[in-house]
């Protein structure tokens, strides 16, 4: 993404959410629409810990329709867009579709304690595809009790106590084909050596 892509989007959110022109849409938010199905007929989305929804409101623009849900509603969300804003708890929410074909969750497992229970829902519902992104062990700097720090931490290596293999995604996402990649958040990550992971679980491909 170019300094121009990035001037865009940001004029863009500008228009869609005024007030949230602070919230660019970064490398990251480009990774997860990258990582959508590109072939079928993919209408239906749902983000999940959505905060200003960068993402849900570039998907609305690009035809989706989208049901964004967050704990607390965000400056910007009463703004006509076409983005369905749902201010509610994912765990006990009643307002959600039976399924959606691509479920999203971006920078939200590491801040809570039953995230295995969390990620286990959110792959229910996808029903083509699921994209999840978590900070990479480099980029956690916020410890403390959730909700304001990280409580789970994720690393490629084994036998550190503090962090749990990332490979434990695999597992929660049997029998589906699940990919786990390293991608950046800013153009600056790659000078401190940061990064985030994404998982994405495509359930179109069941391997038993």
């Amino acid at each position: 993404m170019t300094t121009d892509d990035l001037k865009a989007s940001t004029e863009a959110l500008e228009i869609f959410a005024p007030g949230c022109a602070d919230i660019p849409f970064d490398i990251r938010h480009r990774s997860i629409i990258d990582a959508l199905p590109v072939w079928g007929n993919i209408k239906s989305v749902l983000d999940v810990g959505c905060g200003h929804a960068p993402v849900s409101r570039r998907l609305q623009q690009m035809g989706y329709m989208v049901d964004a849900l967050d704990l607390e509603a965000r400056p910007g969300w009463s703004i006509p867009g076409g983005v369905n804003f749902l201010e509610e708890d994912f765990m006990t929410t009643d307002k959600l579709k039976d399924s959606y074909d691509v479920v999203m969750c971006s920078e939200v497992l590491e801040h809570l304690p039953n995230y295995k229970e969390f990620y286990a829902k959110l792959l229910s519902l996808a029903s083509e595809r699921l994209i999840v992104t978590i900070p990479h062990e480099k980029s956690f700097n916020e410890f403390g009790p959730p909700p304001q720090g990280h409580c789970n931490f994720w690393a490629l290596r084994h036998g550190d106590a503090n962090f749990t293999p990332i490979a434990e995604f695999l597992t929660m996402s049997k029998p589906y084909s699940t990919s786990i990649t390293k991608i950046r958040t800013k153009e600056k990550d790659i000078d401190m050596r940061q990064w985030c992971f994404m998982v994405v679980v495509d359930k179109r491909q069941c391997y038993g």
